[in-house]
């Protein structure tokens, strides 16, 4: 469709789309949220777990979850940038310093093993009664 519009072609010239697949609005279980939310203080201490508006984040794992409803599911956002990164974006006005799919994004290897371990953390409070 792109193609046809940059290059001006006329409607009759469009593409036909047809939409196979949806992404529905995902609602979390607020039980399992509460129990994996701490693993954040854990791990980082008080004051590193920030709330931020809803945002439309993982496509993919819509897809996992629709056809389970009974099954409780919390999609966690664990941040990638350094820490001094993180706090010149917030300075700045931004609600984060970049975001994926954008050529702007940047991973900070430090994140890795404290996203693992954040990871597993929150999964075993998950498990918790």
């Amino acid at each position: 469709m792109q193609i046809a519009v940059a290059n001006q072609l006329p409607e009759s010239m469009y593409p036909t789309l047809t939409y196979k697949q949806y992404v529905t609005p995902l609602k979390y279980n607020e039980a399992l949220v509460n129990k994996s939310t701490p693993a954040v203080e854990l791990l980082m201490g008080p004051g590193h777990n920030m709330m931020h508006p809803p945002v439309m984040e993982s496509k993919n794992f819509d897809h996992l979850v629709k056809s389970h409803p009974d099954i409780a599911n919390d999609y966690i956002l664990f941040g990638v940038a350094h820490p001094v990164v993180f706090k010149k974006a917030l300075e700045q006005g931004k609600v984060l310093p970049f975001s994926n799919h954008n050529g702007n994004f940047e991973v900070d290897l430090f994140a890795i093993p404290i996203g693992t371990a954040f990871g597993a953390t929150a999964l075993v409070q998950a498990f918790q009664r």
